[in-house]
């Protein structure tokens, strides 16, 4: 650094090239966490999950500093049911089961989303269900507090999404109880095992 900066400027580096060599090799020890993920990784699984589909890129930006990632192995608890908490979660990679009692109501697959009621909720709330990774899983939190500050753009964008996972879960819950109604339409139930909180 001295080098790059002496008064003399024969004294200098006289190409660039030999000033980021010596900075590679004085540090050449310093080396990024094994879990270092770059941002711009992160930034195409976010593309990637349907969840985004309707996110404009600067809508995902913005996103990306709301999230914290986080990495579970298989058998981990991602979220414990009974636990008191303000974020939700998307799951970026993996499968994961959501539990209830210790019975297992859903196998959950990329891109699910969970713990999303409460962010409707003000405050704080204890979660409704346990959520196990089933293999080596990426989960991405957003903390309710965070959304809430965030563009009136983006907030509509998550509210949009909410919306479409609880339209998806109220006709599977429907299909899934065979229920009918007078027209012979099927029914939707209340998704009391499948919203998880």
């Amino acid at each position: 650094v001295l080098q790059a900066l002496s008064k003399d400027l024969s004294s200098r580096y006289p190409v660039w090239n030999e000033v980021s060599r010596d900075l590679a090799r004085a540090f050449k020890h310093l080396r990024l966490p094994d879990n270092a993920v770059p941002e711009a990784e992160h930034f195409g699984i976010l593309r990637g999950l349907p969840f985004f589909r309707d996110f404009l890129d600067v809508e995902l930006w913005e996103t990306m500093r709301l999230v914290r990632w986080q990495s579970h192995g298989a058998g981990s608890v991602i979220l414990r049911e009974g636990e008191i908490s303000d974020g939700f979660f998307v799951l970026a990679s993996g499968e994961a089961l959501a539990c209830r009692n210790g019975k297992t109501l859903e196998s959950m697959q990329a891109g699910h989303c969970f713990g999303h009621m409460l962010y409707f909720e003000e405050g704080v709330a204890p979660r409704g269900t346990t959520i196990l990774s089933r293999g080596n899983c990426l989960v991405m939190e957003v903390k309710a507090q965070g959304l809430r500050e965030a563009s009136e753009r983006t907030q509509m964008k998550f509210n949009r999404a909410f919306l479409r996972v609880l339209v998806n879960r109220i006709n599977r819950s429907g299909a899934q109880t065979g229920a009918t109604t007078e027209g012979g339409a099927a029914a939707p139930s209340a998704p009391e095992a499948s919203a998880h909180q």
